[in-house]
């Protein structure tokens, strides 16, 4: 310590006893199935892909499909006003890459944020309204949102995802 004694730090570690549930012990109706999941690799979604278009056009954003060559899948260019997605996709990775994107372009900017908390939030974000649509990219968010975060980023971003998944709606 400060005096130039030796310290001694002691660790305790154990298990405490928690209550716990079980889902028969509740009541009320049964909660609602999730929808069929698809891979992010087919087309099955590709009607998709005019609806996230049109609402980057009401953000003022255009929309391009272009050979990247950089190994991106797209980006947001801010400056420009407009959304790249590499042009080889399949119908369903466009739209996994289009809400990515829109969420960017909802104001989730590395100027704001910082490039790691933004591309948390936002591949969180994507990640729950991919779900939400029946697209199944856990095997794709994961890895990225492992990569770009840590702890501490994870809990800052908690509370940004609800609402940027809130603001990108498909019918």
């Amino acid at each position: 310590d400060d005096d130039g004694r030796e310290s001694r730090k002691k660790i305790v570690t154990g298990f405490r006893g928690v209550r716990v549930f079980d889902v028969a012990q509740t009541e009320g109706d049964a909660l609602p199935a999730p929808p069929p999941s698809a891979p992010i690799v087919g087309d099955s979604h590709a009607h998709c892909v005019a609806q996230l278009v049109t609402h980057a056009g009401e953000l003022g954003f255009s929309v391009s499909f272009e050979i990247l060559t950089d190994g991106s899948q797209g980006y947001c260019d801010h400056a420009e006003q407009r959304i790249v997605v590499h042009e080889k996709l399949s119908s369903n990775a466009r739209v996994r890459v289009l809400i990515h994107e829109l969420i960017h372009a909802h104001g989730t900017s590395y100027r704001v944020f910082g490039r790691a908390l933004a591309e948390t939030i936002t591949d969180s974000a994507t990640y729950v309204v991919l779900r939400s649509l029946g697209l199944e990219a856990t095997a794709t968010v994961a890895g990225y949102v492992a990569y770009w975060s840590n702890p501490e980023i994870r809990e800052q971003a908690i509370g940004y995802v609800d609402h940027y998944a809130a603001v990108i709606e498909i019918g």
